[in-house]
């Protein structure tokens, strides 16, 4: 039987080529990782746009169809409320109800968080009287039995109960790159997304 000897030099791989190996691993992985992180921002922005209009049309069916804020307690009203007093609370926003006691006591249904790197930029509404208020906390109240869309805010200027008022939410992404628009329309009750 004859030995077949192997050159030593001709086994392994030689030092600069482990290095060209681990640079061409390291470049793919980076180009992975920014594109990775370039795609999750229009899809974090789709998913904020969808809840925040899943929510609006959620608390409105809840007045349309009267149900009770709690256990055998009536509601008077369903509300989704906003405060872009900072970025903690401007990446949030709360749903509750009221119940028909006088004074009303609310009843907090849940707290909605924004995904991470998405908040809310602006609240634009423009009143029946043609004025534009640029609002700083909105609460959008849908009234019981009709799911009546009525809301109280303060900004560059304050009203309580105003009905009949067209709200634009803005969502940004916090490098406002990206942007999606949601409107209420106070007087025909649609929530649209654009």
């Amino acid at each position: 039987m004859k030995k077949i000897k192997t050159n030593r030099a001709q086994a392994a791989f030689t030092l600069i080529e482990l290095i060209v190996a681990i640079a061409i691993m390291v470049t793919l992985a980076s180009v992975f990782v920014a594109n990775f992180n370039g795609a999750s921002k229009p899809q974090a922005l789709l998913l904020a746009e969808n809840n925040l209009v899943s929510d609006l049309h959620e608390m409105q069916s809840f007045a349309i169809a009267a149900k009770n804020a709690a256990a055998g307690d009536p509601a008077s009203s369903y509300q989704v409320a906003f405060n872009l007093a900072n970025l903690a609370t401007s990446g949030q926003y709360s749903l509750s109800a009221d119940d028909n006691n006088l004074p009303p006591v609310t009843y907090n249904l849940s707290t909605i968080t924004l995904p991470p790197r998405i908040y809310i930029k602006s609240i634009g509404i423009l009143e029946t009287n043609g004025i534009n208020v640029s609002a700083t906390a909105d609460t959008i109240y849908f009234t019981v039995p009709y799911g009546r869309v009525q809301q109280t805010y303060a900004g560059s200027y304050s009203a309580t109960n105003e009905p009949d008022d067209i709200t634009t939410i803005i969502l940004s992404t916090t490098d406002n790159t990206l942007s999606k628009t949601i409107v209420i329309n106070g007087i025909t009750g649609n929530i649209t997304s654009q």
